[in-house]
């Protein structure tokens, strides 16, 4: 079950990243798609908006990084800035023979790659009108069109051509990320069996033996701290962000196995005790956990390509508990072994993270969080009221990417 959900995450995960910053690829391979420009020298220059209003020149930097990497034309460099101002001078002119001769001569360029920028969604995303243009003879040998969301802040860049931080965007945020993390230290479980009713609790029905034979009628027994094994947490997570703010909120989807590890430990018989205890194997009660939590969180403005950030959340768990050699009434109108309930649960979490960013749509991300599920079942008998208690500190590394 593990595998197949870490397989389907790693899917999941391949198809999200492969459809992330297509957009400007798909745009370059159009531009560049005729044989005539094949292998001739192109410069890309800074896009304008319709009113004139002079561009950042972050699209013309993406779309010249796509057309370098694809190799189908030679790429000229040039100080985009240096001719920002030329831009807007020409505006009027922008498509004019002698304006197009004069770009491709300034730069060396066979050919000059240019367009409109149109805004919509109140400035949220911007439709892009791409051309490229021959330089001696101004003419149209490819055309594109996209739009995209205006992920850069409208301040001139850093050097790097792209906003240095996550919270520095002034616009809505969302995040997709997925988890794979293990136990900090060796959870603890808390484990109880209890009946309030006219069905009485012998040691023999719970799988234990004790030095005193079967004891009972009991109203309870109980361990506390008890040590564990398991696998995970492994999970998916919805990240949002209101526009320049730095509270969101996260929807997380994860699954894990506890189980009890062997042991030397103690429990208790009605409340009394401890008594010496021996769990000899690892199979007494496995957990296995499917939770939805919802969190609050805040991160934490930096000046570099990194976002800390902290939460609070709580949810609730679906828990299939496996019992082999506990009796109850689930599998069968008798008291018998094995047992295999299901029981409700309820989540509280407090995660602590930061993402570091690789691209301007990708980020690895660290997290540390402290994490408590209690679970209640009852093993079909009436007036049962059974209880598990997981509770730990867990390490996650993940991947994450902005939408």
């Amino acid at each position: 079950m593990a595998k197949l959900i870490v397989l389907s995450l790693l899917l999941l995960t391949a198809v999200v990243g492969s459809a992330v910053g297509n957009d400007y690829a798909d745009m370059a391979a159009q531009l560049t798609r005729r044989a005539a420009v094949a292998g001739k020298r192109v410069a890309v220059i800074p896009f304008f908006y319709h009113n004139g209003r002079n561009s950042d020149d972050v699209i013309a930097k993406r779309l010249e990084s796509e057309l370098a990497e694809q190799g189908r034309v030679r790429v000229v460099e040039c100080e985009i800035s240096a001719i920002l101002d030329e831009q807007e001078r020409q505006y009027s002119g922008a498509f004019d023979p002698a304006t197009v001769q004069h770009w491709g001569e300034l730069l060396g360029a066979e050919a000059v790659v240019t367009g409109r920028l149109i805004e919509k969604s109140k400035g949220r995303k911007v439709e892009v009108n791409a051309r490229l243009i021959v330089t001696r003879t101004a003419e149209v040998v490819g055309a594109a069109k996209m739009t995209v969301k205006k992920d850069w802040d409208t301040e001139e860049e850093d050097e790097f051509g792209e906003a240095s931080s996550y919270s520095a965007r002034a616009e809505k945020v969302r995040y997709f990320e997925v988890f794979l993390g293990r136990a900090f230290g060796v959870p603890s479980m808390d484990l109880q069996f209890k009946n309030s009713g006219n069905q009485p609790i012998y040691t023999r029905d719970l799988g234990i033996a004790t030095p005193w034979g079967n004891v009972g009628p009991l109203k309870s027994v109980s361990w506390k701290h008890l040590k564990t094994t398991g696998q995970g947490p492994v999970s998916i997570r919805f990240v949002g962000f209101g526009p320049g703010s730095l509270l969101g909120g996260a929807l997380s989807l994860e699954w894990q196995r506890t189980a009890i590890a062997p042991q030397h430990t103690a429990f208790k018989l009605n409340g009394y005790g401890p008594f010496p205890f021996l769990f000899n194997a690892s199979d007494y009660i496995t957990v296995k956990s499917l939770s939805l939590t919802y969190m609050a969180m805040v991160r934490f403005a930096t000046d570099f390509p990194i976002e800390p950030y902290i939460g609070l959340g709580a949810g609730i768990s679906l828990n299939s508990l496996v019992m082999p050699h506990i009796k109850g009434l689930t599998d069968s109108a008798f008291m018998s072994a094995p047992t295999n309930d299901f029981g409700l649960g309820f989540v509280f979490t407090v995660p602590a993270g930061l993402r570091v960013k690789v691209s301007d749509q990708m980020h690895l991300v660290g997290e540390v969080k402290m994490q408590q599920n209690n679970i209640r079942f009852d093993r079909g008998i009436p007036g049962e009221r059974d209880s598990v208690k997981i509770k730990g500190i867990y390490l996650s590394l993940g991947a994450g990417y902005k939408f």
